[in-house]
């Protein structure tokens, strides 16, 4: 059964959110658990627009869609959360609970692998940091090297040193892989019952190709040109343009 996200988490923010006047949060979370689901989203989405990377608020809008039974939005808002969390077991869980609810047949994987999210749980600016302090380590173990005399010593400091270089590659992969996941959003949710496909991106075209994509449906954006339309690419590989507003951006 889904539950509420973080309980603790949720009671925590209530408290203090309850010190200050009260926020959206605190009242979707109230009109969550009086059955007001439509009056929720709403208090969800308000919250979102004031604090953007408040990741319980799109856990619990993604709860609150699903009671509304909009589940192409409310896999949107758990992709949403694993954009912050990427190791969010939860959101994981309830995405494929709601892929279940569209498509019983279908298999629904995440963008990210189990190794990426593990490493992309750390933010960027921490993987920045790890790199500076192992710099830094790997300078004075290098300045140490050089003052040693002795053998042992020297190849202790030499270990250390290559060590660091080591560990400065690895952050630095994993700040920038952490940056792009954090900062460019390159995949969407078709969050309709279904959307027309069309096989030109001009604005005046209306060839639609006849296939369309079904509610839930991941896709990845290839194209950013401003327009109504936009090229896209199925996971299968099969490229379409659609309308920018037939899909919501993760």
């Amino acid at each position: 059964m889904i539950q509420l996200k973080h309980i603790m988490l949720s009671l925590l923010l209530f408290l203090i959110f309850k010190l200050h006047g009260g926020t959206p949060f605190e009242e979707g979370i109230k009109q969550y658990q009086n059955k007001a689901y439509a009056m929720a989203i709403q208090s969800f989405e308000s919250e979102i627009t004031e604090r953007p990377n408040n990741s319980a608020a799109f856990f619990n809008l993604g709860l609150a869609y699903h009671a509304e039974k909009k589940f192409g939005k409310a896999i949107w808002a758990y992709e949403k959360v694993l954009k912050l969390q990427p190791n969010d077991a939860e959101a994981i869980e309830n995405i494929d609970l709601n892929n279940a609810e569209l498509d019983p047949s279908g298999e629904w994987s995440p963008i990210l692998n189990r190794f990426q999210r593990s490493m992309y749980s750390l933010s960027s600016n921490t993987w920045s940091l790890l790199v500076i302090i192992s710099c830094a380590l790997s300078a004075i173990s290098l300045i140490l090297f050089k003052k040693s005399g002795a053998l042992s010593t020297k190849r202790f400091f030499l270990i250390l040193f290559i060590s660091g270089l080591g560990i400065v590659a690895f952050s630095l992969i994993n700040a920038s892989g952490a940056y792009k996941h954090e900062h460019i959003s390159t995949y969407a949710i078709v969050t309709k019952p279904s959307i027309d496909t069309y096989s030109d991106g001009s604005v005046i075209s209306k060839d639609v190709t006849g296939i369309q994509l079904k509610e839930g449906t991941r896709v990845e954006r290839i194209s950013f040109l401003k327009g109504p339309k936009v090229e896209i690419r199925t996971n299968t590989g099969e490229k379409y343009y659609v309308l920018s507003s037939d899909i919501d951006m993760i």
